[in-house]
């Protein structure tokens, strides 16, 4: 006997205390077969979600709190960009991903390793993909050819506004340099 298990576990949980699968005997008089997986069918592991803030409503768009100039007006943050730009955008993209804040060293050693040795422009394209789901995820106006000529000519300005930009709306992806306390960049 197969059963069809998705990701909601509140439907195994239903029909396994309801039994509503329960086996009957045959009509020869034979015991049922036991069930593969006994009465704990095999869950499946739920991926962490977080949805994207009330204001990024499907084709709603809003400016950035942060201009692409702020650099020196938060020095901690301008630090991080700047020094740790890898592990920044590498932070940005698990946190967008995974809602996790830490780094994606998969993601962190590919663009070192690929700017080292191939171009500069691995880096560039990484900060530019990042910097669009940050866009689509919050609902920030701009297009992909600004996005590409931002991250282009001052990757490290694209790196801290998106930095500020997810710390903003509480989604802090965390930093090597310094620790932002709750609610610090609100705006």
């Amino acid at each position: 006997m197969s059963y069809y298990y998705d990701d909601a576990s509140s439907n195994v949980d239903y029909y396994n205390n309801n039994n509503a699968y329960q086996q009957q005997p045959n009509s020869y008089g034979q015991k049922p077969r036991p069930q593969q997986y006994g009465n704990n069918p095999p869950q499946q592991q739920q991926q962490q979600y977080r949805p994207p803030p009330p204001e990024a409503v499907a084709g709603a768009s809003r400016p950035w709190h942060y201009g692409i100039c702020h650099c020196c007006s938060d020095c901690n943050s301008c630090i991080e960009a700047w020094c740790c730009s890898y592990c920044q955008i590498s932070r940005q993209y698990n946190m967008i991903r995974k809602g996790k804040p830490e780094i994606d060293w998969l993601c962190c050693l590919g663009m070192a390793f690929g700017t080292m040795c191939i171009a500069t422009f691995v880096l560039w394209i990484g900060a530019c993909m990042v910097r669009q789901r940050v866009r689509d995820r919050y609902g920030i106006e701009g297009n992909s050819c600004g996005d590409c000529c931002v991250t282009c000519w001052c990757t490290s300005c694209s790196v801290q506004q998106q930095l500020l930009e997810m710390t903003s709306v509480s989604d802090f992806p965390g930093a090597c340099c310094y620790d932002a306390s709750q609610g610090q960049y609100m705006t």
